[in-house]
């Protein structure tokens, strides 16, 4: 599909084409022992195949061998609705109005794209900024996408300190644990204040943040061109699993 502005996007059927075409083939990296000779085939990892799969399980694994041999979250004496835990979901979404789809994926890569301004890193530099707030941790990235092809990768932070978090019950009758420590909503720019002025205007708070965080201290030794991610990407939801 060619846009107004004869560009490419994502919904182009030739690309989509090679793309599938590509994830679907079968490439082997090829080890060489300099001393026999001996060569060895490894099947590359690319998403979906058994070797993609098979470093995902390992994740998984680790995470549900942690989660079943621990108590991640527990009771606050004497509150009704509070509790410790050490576990936070993070869903991150990007603004159509300031970031195209197609450079929105492309941030989620780890390096630069050859031949492409777009920024990259952005989840990696994100995941930086966690660590400056909460400390030591370890994360798994589940990354989706909605109906309309926007990503919206999720994120489960294994934290190495607990944090407060208090029950909120929707509309809905759906409960949610979310984080009340006002430093750390602060930090992370979900304080009142910066509530209130994402519903004014959410692109001129945006722009206020850098990977999910108003404390520019998190970010150190960011490049400009990664700075200009942070401004693209919203702020995202935290609760408790």
């Amino acid at each position: 599909m060619i846009s107004s502005r004869g560009r490419l996007t994502l919904g182009d059927d030739h690309l989509q084409m090679v793309t599938l075409d590509w994830q679907e083939s079968e490439d082997f990296n090829e080890f060489v022992n300099p001393e026999t000779g001996e060569r060895i085939h490894a099947l590359c990892s690319k998403r979906g195949n058994v070797v993609f799969c098979a470093k995902k399980s390992e994740q998984r694994d680790a995470l549900s061998k942690a989660l079943e041999s621990g108590v991640f979250d527990w009771p606050i004496p004497g509150t009704r609705n509070d509790r410790m835990t050490k576990l936070l979901f993070v869903t991150l979404t990007f603004d159509p109005g300031i970031m195209r789809r197609e450079r929105a994926w492309a941030s989620l890569r780890a390096s630069e794209i050859p031949g492409c301004d777009a920024v990259t890193g952005v989840i990696n530099n994100f995941e930086a900024g966690m660590r400056g707030i909460f400390g030591d941790l370890c994360k798994l990235i589940c990354k989706e996408a909605t109906s309309s092809g926007w990503l919206a990768p999720h994120l489960i932070f294994l934290l190495e300190e607990s944090v407060r978090v208090r029950a909120y019950c929707g509309k809905d009758g759906s409960v949610t644990w979310r984080l009340v420590d006002r430093r750390i909503l602060r930090r992370i720019g979900k304080d009142p204040s910066m509530r209130s002025f994402y519903s004014r205007n959410h692109s001129a708070a945006i722009a206020k943040t850098r990977y999910g965080s108003t404390d520019s201290s998190t970010c150190r030794g960011s490049s400009r061109a990664a700075d200009t991610a942070a401004t693209r990407t919203r702020l995202p939801t935290f609760s408790s699993t």
